[in-house]
């Protein structure tokens, strides 16, 4: 039986494999990890079978120059390739070293077969969203003219969430927001069930009904926004309430999450700025309202001024007419009276001067200046014969004077 030293056997594979996989190879396989160190890139393929069972597995490694030579060639981001899960298509040369074993050393890759595996992946996405008529529906809700309370999910150690708070807090117009944070990774395997869990506890809040949703990324890998592409992060957005913003940054293209947004911006600091924003523009619009009110009532009160100086002329030219007429009433009124007066005086005057002839006619001492005397008993004008007694004393007046006598004898005059 021929025997051989283990160095000897593994030789024997080096040299059967060197003459046979003197080329590199092109083979399509699935990225179970990806790892980075010192530049160099080392990834664990594997193929599945149509249970989705591994029946296939091999590691491979892309040099520090190589992998800077793929970049260069490489119109993306390199790591949006090459990201656990992605289905790639990769030229390599087959290595065996005598102590560290089979390594398969990738020359090439072939971008355009990832990105159209990572569209195709999109796409079946979308079409689900779709079905459920869920895709876009965030899109619906209604965004507040001015936005102060707001939920934010990310991470609150990132770099990128700083900037976002630091934007706000710190913005010249002086606005205040009142914010709160649910915590969530924005990479790695949990990434989506947290985002899913985050948006759970802001619809269950009772005390605190934002008026709108943040999701924000600062810093890590590019190829990590491929967590951004699964269903469950866009049914997530699609079925909250209030409007969602996303600020994840992508590179090749939008991801799922930011199509399913209400709206999408590249960075969290734009997203702030994008806030700003609309709370300025509805201030700008206050203001033009403001202002717009302020002319419309200055006018009105112009036009009430000019109203009122022609009712204030109307109403003194009427009252000056009708001071004017009540004069010329007055002094008609005046002239009827004189008129009156004088009508009265003259006729009281007529009866004054008929009542003082009748009182010159009737005077006693005109009387008695014709002969005539008045005679008095006890004081009283004696006017009957019947109330003088014989012996009663009488007074007897005459024109110049008066006499006493006695009477001592009476007689009634025959008619």
């Amino acid at each position: 039986m021929e025997q051989f030293s283990l160095s000897k056997l593994n030789l024997y594979i080096r040299r059967v494999i060197a003459v046979n996989f003197e080329d590199p190879i092109w083979i399509d396989c699935e990225l179970l990890s990806v790892k980075e160190k010192s530049g160099h890139i080392y990834l664990d393929l594997i193929e599945k079978d149509e249970q989705d069972q591994i029946i296939a597995q091999s590691s491979a490694v892309i040099w520090k120059t190589q992998s800077a030579a793929l970049q260069k060639k490489c119109s993306y981001d390199l790591f949006q390739i090459l990201s656990a899960g992605n289905k790639v298509l990769i030229a390599v040369t087959v290595d065996y070293n005598a102590r560290y074993g089979l390594k398969l050393i990738v020359q090439d890759l072939d971008s355009s077969f990832t990105l159209g595996k990572l569209i195709q992946s999109k796409l079946k996405v979308i079409e689900r969203l779709k079905s459920e008529q869920l895709w876009q529906k965030n899109k619906e809700c209604n965004l507040p003219c001015a936005i102060k309370k707001i939920a934010i999910i990310g991470s609150s150690s990132s770099a990128g969430f700083r900037d976002f708070i630091n934007q706000l807090e710190e913005n010249h117009y002086a606005y205040t927001f009142k914010l709160k944070i649910y915590e969530a990774t924005m990479q790695g395997n949990n990434t989506s069930e947290q985002i899913g869990k985050a948006f759970e506890l802001i619809k269950s809040e009772v005390s605190f009904k934002p008026d709108m949703v943040v999701i924000i990324r600062g810093g890590g890998s590019k190829h990590d926004l491929l967590d951004f592409d699964e269903y469950a992060i866009s049914k997530a957005i699609s079925e909250c309430p209030y409007p969602v913003f996303t600020g994840i940054g992508h590179f090749i293209d939008e991801s799922l999450a930011d199509l399913s947004a209400y709206t999408s911006l590249k960075t969290p600091t734009a997203v702030a700025e994008e806030i700003l924003h609309i709370n300025h523009q509805f201030e700008s619009e206050l203001v033009i309202i403001f202002q717009e009110i302020c002319s419309y009532a200055n006018s009105r009160k112009n036009n009430y001024k000019i109203e009122l100086k022609s009712i204030e002329s109307i109403i003194n030219n009427t009252i000056h007419r009708l001071l004017f007429e009540k004069q010329k009433n007055v002094i008609e009124l005046k002239h009827q009276l004189y008129r009156l007066l004088s009508q009265i005086v003259n006729k009281n005057l007529l009866q004054l001067e008929s009542v003082k002839a009748s009182l010159d006619q009737n005077d006693p001492d005109k009387i008695l200046s014709k002969g005539y005397s008045l005679v008095y008993k006890n004081g009283q004008v004696v006017k009957d014969i019947e109330i003088i007694e014989l012996e009663d004393l009488i007074e007897t007046k005459i024109m110049n004077g008066k006499f006493k006598s006695i009477i001592t004898e009476k007689w009634l005059q025959k008619s």
